[in-house]
């Protein structure tokens, strides 16, 4: 198999324990890509975290700002019992709590306080945010001391799942539809402060990204069993195509798609074909073989060559 050949998505599903960085390293040792250029992926997940992390394949690592805008869907588990200074049940126990709350009372505070909307939200210190050039993590970890600046996040939904108060435990599961960028931890936090009450997230799932759902991921483990079979990339490899946004492609014919590969630009007629992505890029294709050409931007009716692709 040719390593410089294989372009595509894998809807890899993340196991707790394991970093987003790490389950990159698992797959490219386990493909022998050491001729590819590199893996990427389209939004990080904590180790202790689970579920879909899309990852991109050969040149269609260079089509990751195009599923970065996707929406996401998480479910996660808030636990009333303490607080930790990451946020999460990795983290050191920081405040104990008093008492829980009840259903009503959290309900009341996304109801006051979590509209549908953008929303501001600072990122906690132990996240994956580049300070200067280094994660905040790392910086967290080595005891430097610097500032996380609050930034709009896109809210799209958040609603109750389940909620179970015993005795000596309290745990809420909510569902979260979200923008890019947006920190489940985050709002967990926030919803303990509009409370005065400590918490943390004790589980976190992320169910969809865009065109990536939970129902259709694959482990590491299934593709090593995959190729120790069949020696072949069919069952785990997604079309380059599959999950960009339609608004996001635009098709253009033969002639039109020899001048772009030449980086010339091209006539696009916007009144019989008209587009609508506020991104500014689209990704173009020949008409009839599919074929992705380049990554075009739209200007006064010319299509743009920024970036030609081998796919």
């Amino acid at each position: 198999m040719n390593a410089s050949s294989i372009n595509g998505w894998i809807n890899l599903y993340k196991p707790i324990g394991l970093s987003s960085f790490g389950a990159l390293k698992e797959l490219k040792n386990l493909l022998h890509f050491k001729s590819l250029p590199k893996l990427g992926h389209a939004g990080t997940l904590d180790p202790f975290a689970s579920g879909i992390l899309p990852v991109a394949v050969g040149e269609c690592t260079k089509l990751i700002n195009f599923i970065s805008d996707a929406q996401k869907e998480y479910e996660f588990d808030i636990d009333w019992r303490f607080s930790t200074d990451t946020g999460d049940l990795s983290g050191k126990v920081l405040e104990i709590s008093k008492r829980f709350p009840d259903q009503i009372e959290i309900q009341n505070a996304l109801d006051q306080f979590f509209r549908a909307g953008y929303i501001k939200q600072t990122p906690s210190k132990y996240s994956a945010i580049k300070i200067n050039g280094e994660r905040a993590y790392r910086l967290s970890r080595q005891g430097v001391d610097f500032q996380m600046h609050s930034r709009e996040v896109l809210l799209h939904e958040v609603k109750i799942l389940n909620h179970l108060r015993h005795q000596d435990s309290c745990i809420t599961k909510l569902y979260v539809r979200s923008g890019r960028g947006f920190y489940i931890r985050s709002l967990a936090e926030d919803i303990g402060k509009k409370l005065e009450l400590f918490c943390h997230v004790s589980r976190l799932l992320r169910i969809s990204v865009g065109f990536f759902f939970l129902k259709d991921t694959i482990t590491i483990d299934y593709i090593k069993q995959l190729l120790h079979n069949t020696h072949t990339r069919d069952g785990y490899l997604k079309n380059p195509l599959s999950p960009i946004p339609k608004q996001m492609v635009i098709e253009v014919d033969k002639i039109s798609t020899n001048l772009l590969r030449n980086g010339q630009k091209v006539f696009y007629d916007i009144a019989s074909n008209p587009v609508n992505n506020r991104n500014g890029n689209f990704l173009v294709i020949e008409k009839f073989c599919k074929k992705v050409i380049a990554i075009c931007t739209l200007e006064n009716g010319f299509l743009h060559p920024k970036r030609v692709l081998h796919l």
